[in-house]
Formats: C-alpha cells, structure tokens, sequence
C-alpha cells in the first residue's frame, strides 16, 4: 500500500465491489489517499492472476486487536486499473459488473 506519507507492506482481510479492509503495522491517516496493489487470483478474475492498481481513500483505522501491534484499515475504492484498463467508481451510479466505471480516455 501506498500512502501519501509513506509505502508499507498490508495483508488483505476483506475486500468487497466498494473497499477492502487491510491489516498493516504503519497505518495511514483516515482521510488520506491511497494506493493498493492486489493479486486476484484466477478463481476470481475467471482467467489467469492479474494485479489491480485500486486508489481509494482511507474511511477507517483502529487497533487490531488486544496485545497486537497492527491496525485495520478501512478504505474505499475510488478507481483501479486492470491490465491496463481504467474504471472509476461512483457512489451514486448502481454497480454492475462490479461497479466499474471506464475512465475517459
């Protein structure tokens, strides 16, 4: 994950059409933009694993859990890249196909 302030390794505990929520050691500021970079593997693309450029912004941080050093952080999907291929995400358009919009080119 890549954050205005920094770059820092997360892990993926639960992602959705609309965001992810990710478990890191060094957590960005809620409001902050960010950018992920996510492995989908073929199970879920239908094809072979491909990476996803996302850029989202943070909605939500707190503390992992009792005695642990990590945070989850919640972020929403602002737009990603497939292979190349742009999509912006609106809040106030209904998703289909998993909500993706192209970016003009």
């Amino acid at each position: 994950m890549r954050s205005q302030e920094n770059e820092i390794s997360a892990e993926s505990l639960d992602i959705s059409a609309r965001g992810v929520c990710i478990l890191t050691h060094l957590p960005p500021n809620v409001g902050s933009i960010v950018e992920l970079r996510l492995p989908m593997p073929g199970m879920v693309t239908s094809k072979e694993e491909m990476e996803w450029k996302i850029i989202g912004h943070v909605m939500r941080v707190q503390g992992a859990g009792t005695g642990s050093s990590k945070y989850c952080v919640g972020v929403k999907f602002d737009c990603y890249e497939i292979e190349g291929k742009a999509a912006a995400l609106q809040a106030d358009e209904p998703f289909t196909q998993g909500g993706a919009r192209r970016w003009p080119a």
